[in-house]
């Protein structure tokens, strides 16, 4: 009985929450991996595709995760940042990139969940 959580019956679904996230965060990676393709650094869109991939399987989540956040600030820079004084950023993407680093660090955190390869136990 947890007296202090309005919905205690859904804290039977905590390991679904990191489940939900990596998909989220895994699809939005792939998704910039293929608007990445044609760019100078075309090179970088492969990388996106395996750890894209390897954070929706939930194969070795934690090490995805820190890839997956050295990928988006190294895009954020090479798309963004470095040509910031011709184009300003917007803020939605000022938005994007962060709520993605925030997504990894808590798995990085809190581990693969659910429906993974790397289960703890």
């Amino acid at each position: 009985m947890h007296p202090l959580n309005t919905f205690p019956a859904l804290l039977d679904f905590i390991r679904i929450a990191p489940f939900i996230l990596r998909l989220i965060i895994g699809v939005f990676i792939i998704a910039l991996g293929l608007s990445r393709k044609n760019k100078d650094y075309s090179w970088l869109s492969y990388f996106y595709f395996i750890f894209g991939a390897a954070l929706i399987a939930g194969f070795y989540t934690q090490i995805s995760s820190i890839v997956g956040i050295v990928l988006l600030k190294a895009d954020f820079y090479l798309e963004y940042w470095k040509n910031r004084k011709t184009t300003p950023v917007p803020n939605n993407y000022y938005f994007l990139y962060w709520l993605g680093v925030i997504i990894l660090i808590s798995l990085l955190l809190t581990g693969a969940g659910q429906f993974a390869f790397d289960m703890p136990f």
